[in-house]
């Protein structure tokens, strides 16, 4: 929860920043910072049950709530950093542009500008053959 919140935070200050982004941009940072965060979430909570079972296992003994707290902080760390790190070399490499600093957010930003794009030409088809079919009928809704 916390990498979430922090990871919106970030990509919310990082399209703030940038008077190029536009919507597409936004939405493509907060959804690859929630796959992430909840990639993030899953690693975490499965090596740090892995580690806790094999400890119960070799010594026969329940580890304390704190050491686990201690092992589950550290654990989603390094667990944050690499999914991050992976992001931003996965933009990099797939976009062929070494000053790509979005990661993955980048190529899902044009899928879905594009994808915007699509949608809003076949609204505009719809309604020019509305309003050629009956044009009485929305003669008074302007679009």
């Amino acid at each position: 929860m916390i990498s979430f919140i922090f990871g919106t935070a970030t990509a919310y200050a990082e399209w703030k920043d940038d008077a190029n982004k536009d919507g597409y941009d936004l939405a493509a940072a907060l959804f690859t910072t929630t796959i992430k965060a909840i990639l993030a979430a899953a690693v975490t909570t499965l090596v740090v049950a892995a580690i806790v079972w094999l400890v119960m296992i070799a010594f026969g003994a329940a580890m304390p709530v704190i050491a686990i707290g201690a092992l589950a902080i550290g654990i989603g760390f390094v667990a944050n950093y690499l999914i991050e790190a992976a992001d931003k070399f996965a933009g990099r490499t797939l976009t062929h542009d070494p000053k790509n600093t979005d990661g993955t957010a980048a190529i899902v930003a044009q899928y879905m500008r594009e994808f915007g794009q699509s949608t809003m030409e076949r609204v505009h088809q719809n309604w020019n053959y509305l309003m050629q079919k009956m044009s009485k009928d929305y003669m008074e809704i302007a679009f």
